[in-house]
């Protein structure tokens, strides 16, 4: 008998990161209306470019998860 493995799927960064600020959002960690940290900080925090965090959050605004603000 053979166990496979599943296979992994890499992802790019701004991907993981948009997922990990939307289990944020759906697990209602983050309100509707409340602010969530800047790109700087989420970078900060979960060890990426503040270029990357920008990515994931156009994507998650794109879908209409979050709303950009300056």
């Amino acid at each position: 008998m053979t166990d496979l493995l599943p296979t992994l799927q890499r992802k790019p960064l701004r991907q993981h990161v948009a997922a990990l600020i939307e289990e944020r959002i759906l697990s209602g960690q983050w309100r509707p209306g409340e602010r969530i940290p800047t790109e700087a900080e989420l970078g900060e925090q979960v060890g990426v470019s503040r270029s990357v965090v920008r990515d994931a959050v156009r994507s998650l605004a794109a879908r209409g998860l979050i709303e950009v603000r300056q």
